[in-house]
């Protein structure tokens, strides 16, 4: 809504639904929000790529000439992270 450009994973760093439940991870969008699909938590969309809470995991990027530019090497170590805490668990 205030347009400004937020870029991050359809991962979140505290929700881990269980194996049997993986439609629940995630988020969808409603409105002018993003809801977390296991806890339900409506997210304002201005807050993507803020670390912390429920928010979808940010990615690191730039812009430069209107293009969004993200490292490989930072989008991989994003991800690789993402995914050492989805072999924690559910946690929440």
């Amino acid at each position: 809504a205030d347009q400004t450009v937020g870029v991050a994973l359809d991962q979140c760093e505290i929700c881990r639904p269980p194996e049997w439940n993986k439609d629940a991870r995630g988020y969808a969008q409603q409105g002018e929000n993003l809801f977390c699909k296991y806890c339900v938590t409506p997210i304002a969309t201005s807050t993507v790529n803020t670390p912390g809470g429920c928010n979808p995991i940010p990615v690191p990027f730039r812009i430069e000439e209107n293009t969004i530019v993200i490292d490989r090497d930072e989008l991989v170590s994003t991800f690789d992270k993402a995914e050492a805490l989805e072999r924690k668990g559910a946690h929440l």
